[in-house]
């Protein structure tokens, strides 16, 4: 393989098939171990054919050659054919991953017992049933839906304890033992309450000061 770059020197690489191959400047003149003419500047192919290869001189053959390693013809193919250009689009596969509503906010008509007991014992660790729920909602100027339990049992050191009603705002877990929610004296009531008037940053010091609360 000849070739030569406008401003560079000819270049020869030469190779016997065996694997490995060499590259020389080339400065021949149609004479010599190449056999062809000095290039001017582009590529030329010499082929040495074996005695037993001589049927791929057949005309049919060079044609395929000739066809397949020839630049003007592909530059002319390439002019002929549209240019296109590649769009890389992007989409987003979104699936909902928690598609359980919360309890409290359930119709309380669609809700068994024993779902409000399985609730119950993951709200509280208790290992025994509730006695008694009471599942309600208000609606109006303050919005808010309630779900409550009392235990079976009373609690131990119950004027320590603190309420254990849980406070969220529009589904977003804001506190535990929120003692503005619940008299001292019902300490006892487990459950939570979900208000949909109360910001979500609400702090203690808010909520001291809060008429929604």
């Amino acid at each position: 393989v000849l070739t030569k770059h406008n401003d560079d020197e000819a270049y020869a690489w030469e190779s016997l098939a065996g694997g490995s191959f060499t590259v020389k400047t080339y400065t021949g003149k149609g004479d010599g171990e190449y056999s062809a003419d000095a290039v001017i500047r582009g590529t030329k192919v010499v082929l040495h054919l074996k005695e037993d290869q001589a049927e791929s001189q057949d005309e049919g053959e060079k044609t395929k050659i000739e066809e397949v390693g020839s630049d003007e013809e592909g530059d002319g193919e390439k002019k002929d054919k549209k240019k296109t250009k590649k769009i890389k689009e992007k989409y987003i596969d979104q699936e909902e991953l928690n598609k359980t509503k919360p309890i409290w906010t359930r119709n309380p008509d669609d809700i068994t017992q024993e779902e409000y007991g399985e609730f119950y014992k993951s709200l509280t660790n208790d290992w025994e049933d509730h006695l008694a729920v009471k599942h309600f909602s208000v609606e109006g100027q303050l919005e808010f839906c309630a779900l409550l339990f009392i235990p079976r049992r009373a609690p131990f050191e119950n004027k320590k304890k603190k309420n254990n009603i849980k406070l969220y705002v529009r589904r977003v877990f804001i506190m535990d033992s929120c003692k503005e929610l619940i008299l001292e004296y019902l300490n006892f009531v487990r459950g939570v309450v979900d208000s949909e008037d109360l910001p979500l940053n609400i702090s203690r010091e808010m909520l001291q000061q809060s008429k929604t609360l």
